[in-house]
């Protein structure tokens, strides 16, 4: 049996089975009982469009397919299945955006960190990361992809909770703007942003709309956060110096006493614990 559709994209032709297409694409299903004049003349013309790219994507919904949506090639994919209506489609997608681009970015041992124990480059790395990570979140709201939304979000809590001084003004900007267009999104992370709004805003964190209204809600944001970690530092280094103003009244105490320093119990007035030597008048 000949092919009973006709396909044009950018001028090429190409001849498909209807039945097929309609397996994958709601788009043609609809088209095909519509009566539009598609359907009678069993032609659809896409004239802007890349020819390539439409060989590949009847290869990957071909019954067997030959070949394989990758994080390469995955947002030719989306955009093809997207205008399609073709949920068998995004949902392949959803599987690679969500394994391939978004759960290896960021994973629990680095969120766990503290900001004081990496390099600038670790930190520079981990940022651009975050950056991503963002680009996939704006990726699965607009391709409506459940799976890789999820995951998103669920790192950049871990972020938020966790590591919140990866965040630059740039990341948070990015975020407001999802939160505001998509209501999962908002649901999902804006219980944890709040812990960063300024103490001026926070009693107004109930009031969404009224404070995603102002442009400098993420600049506000991430001076908040460097204000806290900067405090966090601070008393951090008192807790250091304490301990070490305890060991050395300790030292003190042991040189004076003309006992061994490392309290090695040597019970001598020098140290033969091969470390240091100390006299009683010392």
């Amino acid at each position: 049996v000949e092919p009973d559709l006709t396909i044009v994209v950018g001028g090429k032709v190409f001849k498909e089975y209807s039945i097929t297409v309609r397996c994958w694409s709601d788009y043609f299903d609809a088209a095909l009982k519509s009566g539009m004049k598609e359907s009678h003349n069993m032609t659809f013309e896409f004239p802007d469009e890349d020819p390539a790219e439409w060989g590949w994507i009847v290869a990957l919904t071909a019954p067997l397919p030959s070949l394989t949506v990758t994080k390469e090639n995955v947002h030719t994919a989306l955009a093809w299945f997207d205008r399609l209506r073709s949920p068998r489609g995004l949902n392949i997608c959803d599987g690679v955006v969500c394994s391939d681009m978004v759960l290896v970015l960021l994973p629990e041992a680095e969120t766990s960190q503290k900001m004081m124990g990496l390099t600038p480059a670790e930190v520079a790395v981990m940022r651009s990361s975050l950056g991503k990570l963002i680009q996939a979140l704006e990726t699965s709201i607009q391709y409506r992809l459940g799976e890789s939304k999820k995951a998103c979000f669920a790192i950049i809590k871990r972020v938020s909770n966790g590591i919140p001084s990866l965040f630059e003004v740039e990341h948070l900007t990015k975020l407001v703007f999802c939160l505001k267009d998509d209501d999962e999104s908002r649901n999902a992370l804006w219980s944890t942003l709040i812990d960063h709004l300024p103490p001026h805003m926070a009693e107004r964190q109930g009031d969404f709309e009224a404070l995603v209204k102002s442009e400098l809600l993420p600049a506000l944001m991430h001076s908040e956060i460097m204000r806290k970690e900067a405090l966090e530092q601070k008393n951090r280094w008192k807790d250091v110096n304490a301990k070490w103003k305890q060991r050395l009244q300790r030292m003190n105490s042991l040189a004076q006493s003309g006992h061994c320093i490392h309290n090695c119990q040597c019970e001598s007035l020098r140290c033969f614990c091969m470390r240091k030597i100390v006299n009683a008048d010392s």
